[in-house]
């Protein structure tokens, strides 16, 4: 199967090259694949129909010789990373529903059903006191804790979206829950105990959205009004473990020498992070 990545460049810089890495999440024990290309777009071959990739993009740059090397290199910067791209994929539905799991009162845990052609879901969040959503986040599974809800889960509402690589599906509805007063506050009382950072034990209740009807009016990814307003504030940290992490090193080394073996890049080495360019 065919896949066309798409990058923008870092300006400022004498570019050699840039490093593509793609990573089948869904083949147990999968390589990291490299490919280089001087363009700012790569079409890949043979990516497994239906398999959710990761992908990142390091840029090279031509560095002459001066106080950080005594002759030419390429260096290469550290990967920045894409949204996960589903292959052969459309632009995704938004979940059918989202409940969340009650932690205290300043903590919950957003759950939603999987979404099919979705490499992952964002999560959008606005004060019920006035402001537009924000995005606080994303992840590739299918609930997301969030904590330091303060004054209270209830002043919030959440929604989640679904995206596949750069195509990100419509939000609102059925895919949002507004949280509801909890653990004996009013509506006018702020929680004075902090999140419960270590799950430990069952959560004390839980609440489904009810599904309200969609609506031209509702937020969505398309339009302004998924921009927050300049007096909303919204404070909130996003509670995510990825256990495929810790594989990304042993990885990223090994598809940086299948790059150098390959005769396409010379004199590899590493450089500052501002030389990396951002994906969209």
């Amino acid at each position: 199967m065919l896949e066309h990545f798409r990058f923008q460049i870092r300006l400022g810089y004498d570019v050699y090259c840039y490093g593509v890495l793609v990573w089948d999440r869904d083949t147990p024990n999968a390589f990291l694949g490299a490919y280089a290309t001087q363009d700012t777009s790569l079409l890949i071959s043979n990516l497994k129909s239906g398999h959710r990739h990761s992908v990142w993009v390091s840029t090279y740059i031509n560095l002459n010789p001066g106080s950080l090397t005594e002759f030419a290199v390429t260096p290469g910067g550290l990967p920045a990373p894409a949204a996960d791209v589903v292959v052969g994929g459309a632009v995704p539905a938004p979940p059918v529903s989202v409940s969340y799991v009650l932690i205290d009162g300043t903590t919950l845990t957003l759950s939603w059903p999987a979404v099919a052609n979705a490499a992952g879901y964002t999560i959008y969040m606005k004060s019920i006191s006035g402001g537009g959503f924000q995005v606080i986040g994303s992840t590739t599974a299918t609930s997301q804790g969030i904590a330091f809800l303060f004054p209270g889960i209830w002043t919030y509402e959440f929604c989640v979206g679904s995206y596949n690589g750069f195509y990100q599906s419509i939000y609102g509805g059925a895919s949002c829950v507004k949280p509801t007063v909890c653990c004996g506050y009013t509506a006018a009382a702020a929680a004075v105990h902090g999140p419960l950072l270590l799950y430990m034990g069952l959560p004390r209740s839980t609440e489904t959205a009810n599904g309200s009807p969609f609506s031209s009016s509702e937020p969505s990814v398309f339009s302004s009004s998924a921009t927050s307003s300049s007096n909303s504030t919204i404070n909130a940290t996003m509670l995510t473990v990825d256990p495929q992490v810790g594989q990304l090193y042993s990885l990223y080394t090994q598809a940086l020498t299948a790059v150098l073996q390959n005769g396409t890049i010379q004199n590899l080495t590493f450089a500052a992070p501002d030389t990396v360019i951002r994906l969209f």
